[in-house]
């Protein structure tokens, strides 16, 4: 018994002093194979120690965030040009970013969007792009590879700093140890643990990967927990998923009404989603849905056209903005991601790392492309698609505005949209607005509208001023009543005349739901059926114009309204409740008073 414990303690040890011996020796390798990488890594992490030592100003030190891009830089030219005659290239590819480190625009740069992309998006896609992997089982086995070591490292130096936090701050508070220097050394411990540590543990992780075989970097013996996660769990939700979105679609098709500009980012995920189980199967000893996943490019088809159906809606009803910009980048690279994997000839991971490689690189490089510059530009155009259709545009394409009449509501949404391109433009370069359309701000157009009723309805809960992104329109409502004074209903040539009419009741009444009004008496079948668009529509087109709801002056208008009638039925409403949804006004209520049947 004592034998077999002392036998076990050590095993233990043997095999602790295995691994700490290839941790060491991974780690000799790791210098061996990435000389570059460390020295861009020690550089790094001498500066932040300095920085905190020496109090420098923050300004000063922002050369630091090259740091990261340039490390992963060298790791890709490291692999492009291992064993060629370019080598060199990777032993000077130090030097643009000492460059760059004098650069005076430097700060403003690493503290951008461009940045995070760039490290973020473009550096790993050109660690991919350095594989040259073109077998699609080599390429995922290349990703998971990097991302393997990545979370392998995280773990390693996660651990051990909470490890020796917890011995550290316990051995300060039972011995009552305080002073400065416990602060200079945990900051000295987080530094050397982040900017040194954890790259150097990822870099020796990935050689020891790669030294295993690329295409066995997920182990010989498949993960069971991680084969049931992906066969029991993330499979059978996508492919629900994608049965939902299909009878979304087949919704779509027999209402006959474009889906919600939403649905574009649902769409979004979900397609990621999907292509990162297509690329698990890739390396699946077990490919129970392989049929399904070999496929998917031609099943996704109908949803990847509903996603740009519904990104025109989005685009065509608010106009573009940085943010719509990225998702149409995005849906660009995807929509070619599955393209390319219709065939097994062109369905190559490789083509859509370019792709993606390439697209990101045009619109965050090239001036003219930057998402900012092209959605000023839609703006602009949407301001003078509207002016023009209002007659408010000159010769010269500046605006002019006019004084607009009480009863011009019906253009409401052309107000609205020439009102948030307006602020947008205003928000995002005032010089622009004044230079290009000779106004000075948007609050001129409210100048123009009559009354705090229609300014409202053109701004809507979004149009505070200061706001950096046009949105959704929104509108409290407007609630069109009967006058309170009594009013003579004609009832020749009618036959029949309900006054004590029940509302909310499908068995004898009328309700209002699901945009559509419905008109029944008693058990019989409905006497109207009519949809909330065409009752809006024909009532605007009789009257004219939606009156107003608070003028006196307004009440025939008013009455008129509220008269509708179809195929021998007539309904007197008691009022109606107007709002709008997407830029339409609609009508999302209404109480009918009155039902005369001939």
């Amino acid at each position: 018994m004592v034998a077999t414990e002392h036998k076990r303690k050590v095993g233990w040890l043997t095999s602790l002093s295995r691994r700490l011996h290839e941790l060491i020796d991974g780690v000799g390798r790791s210098l061996r194979l990435h000389p570059v990488e460390w020295g861009e890594l020690l550089v790094g992490c001498v500066a932040c120690l300095l920085w905190y030592e020496c109090g420098w100003a923050d300004e000063r030190m922002q050369f630091v965030w090259l740091v990261p891009l340039a490390v992963l830089v060298a790791l890709a030219l490291n692999r492009v040009t291992e064993r060629t005659p370019w080598r060199k290239i990777y032993a000077v590819c130090w030097a643009p970013f000492v460059a760059m480190a004098w650069w005076p625009g430097i700060g403003e740069w690493v503290g951008s969007l461009n940045y995070r992309l760039t490290l973020g998006v473009m550096a790993p896609l050109l660690l991919l792009l350095g594989c040259r992997a073109w077998d699609n089982r080599r390429f995922v086995a290349e990703a998971f590879a990097y991302l393997r070591a990545a979370v392998q490292a995280g773990v390693a130096v996660g651990v051990g700093l909470g490890l020796f936090a917890a011995i550290f701050f316990s051995m300060i508070y039972i011995f009552g140890l305080q002073g400065g220097w416990a602060e200079h050394v945990w900051v000295w411990v987080l530094i050397l643990s982040g900017t040194f540590c954890l790259p150097i543990l990822f870099l020796a992780w990935l050689d020891r990967a790669r030294e295993c075989g690329a295409c066995s970097v997920t182990g010989g013996d498949e993960s069971r927990f991680g084969a049931l996660l992906r066969d029991r769990i993330i499979a059978p939700a996508v492919m629900i998923y994608l049965a939902i979105l299909w009878l979304y679609i087949l919704k779509i098709v027999v209402t006959w009404r474009l889906p919600e500009g939403g649905v574009a980012y649902l769409v979004f995920g979900f397609t990621l989603l999907a292509l990162f189980v297509q690329a698990l199967y890739e390396l699946a000893q077990r490919r129970c849905y392989g049929w399904f996943f070999d496929r998917f490019s031609l099943y996704a088809l109908p949803v990847v056209a509903l996603f740009w159906v519904g990104v025109a809606r989005r685009v065509g009803e608010y106009g573009f903005t940085p943010m719509r910009v990225w998702l149409i980048l995005c849906g660009g690279v995807m929509t070619g991601w599955l393209l390319l994997f219709l065939t097994r000839r062109t369905g190559r991971y490789m083509w859509v790392a370019w792709l993606a490689f390439v697209a990101f690189a045009a619109v965050i490089y090239v001036p003219a492309w930057t998402p900012e510059r092209l959605a000023l530009r839609a703006q602009e155009a949407r301001i003078t698609r509207s002016a023009r259709e209002l007659g408010w545009l000159s010769g010269a394409g500046q605006l002019v505005f006019r004084p607009v009449a009480a009863d011009d509501s019906l253009r409401m949404g052309t107000y609205r949209r020439l009102y948030q391109a307006l602020q947008y433009v205003e928000c995002e370069d005032p010089e622009r607005l004044e230079k290009r359309f000779g106004i000075q701000n948007s609050a001129q157009l409210l100048e123009q509208l009559p009354g705090e009723r229609f300014r409202a309805g053109v701004v809507g809960s979004s149009g505070e001023r200061g706001c950096t992104v046009a949105e959704l329109p929104t509108c409290d409502g407007c609630l069109i009543a009967a006058p309170p004074v009594g009013r003579a209903i004609e009832v020749r040539n009618y036959t029949r005349l309900y006054t004590e009419v029940r509302y909310g009741s499908e068995e004898s009444g009328t309700w209002f739901a699901k945009d559509t009004l419905c008109v029944r008496i008693g058990s019989e079948e409905p006497l109207m059926v009519v949809s909330a668009r065409e009752l809006l529509e024909t009532q605007m087109a009789r009257v004219g114009r939606i009156p107003d709801a608070y003028d006196d002056r307004d009440e025939a208008a008013r009455c008129d309204f509220l008269d509708f009638e179809k195929e021998g039925v007539r309904v007197i409403f008691g009022w109606m409740q107007l709002g709008t949804v997407d830029g339409e006004i609609v009508i999302e209520s209404c109480q009918p008073e009155m039902i005369l049947v001939r």
